[in-house]
C-alpha cells in the first residue's frame, strides 16, 4: 500500500496556514501531500489520486466537513485511517456515527510530533 518515501496522504484544511504547516511537517517527514481548502477541492483531488494512506482533515469547513470527506473517500477506499484535527473542545464533538474506525482526533494546536505519531500509528509505512 505504501510506496518508497512514505505515505500519500490527503491533507484537508480550509485555513490556508494550518494546511501549509500540516504539508510541510508531512513532507519534511517525506511522505506525499494532496492538499485542498475546501471538501470540494479534496474530493476532486482524491478522485485523481492513484493511491491514499491517510486523510488529514479539519472538522469544520466551509459547507461541509471533514467526517463527509472521509465519508465520501471511503467510496473508493473503504478502509483509509483519518486524522480529524479541530479547535474544538472533546465535549463539543460529535462525530457522525458512519464514521467508523480507523481515525484519531488531534486538538488545535497541535505539534509536528503528535501528527507524524498519530499517522505512524495509523498507516505504518511498512505495511503491505
Amino acid at each position: 500500500m505504501t510506496r518508497a518515501g512514505g505515505l500519500s496522504v490527503l491533507i484537508v484544511e480550509d485555513d490556508q496556514l494550518v494546511r501549509e504547516l500540516l504539508s510541510d511537517t508531512l513532507r519534511l517527514a517525506e511522505h506525499h501531500v494532496a492538499e485542498a481548502g475546501t471538501a470540494e477541492e479534496a474530493l476532486e483531488l482524491a478522485a485523481g489520486l492513484g493511491r491514499l494512506d491517510v486523510v488529514v482533515a479539519d472538522v469544520r469547513l466551509p459547507r461541509s466537513s471533514g467526517f463527509d470527506v472521509l465519508l465520501e473517500v471511503r467510496r473508493h477506499w473503504p478502509a483509509v485511517p483519518a486524522v480529524f484535527v479541530t479547535g474544538w473542545r472533546p465535549d463539543e464533538l460529535e462525530i457522525p456515527a458512519a464514521v467508523e474506525q480507523p481515525f484519531r482526533v488531534l486538538p488545535k494546536p497541535l505539534g509536528a510530533h503528535d501528527l507524524l505519531d498519530v499517522i505512524a500509528e495509523l498507516a505504518p509505512t511498512g505495511t503491505p
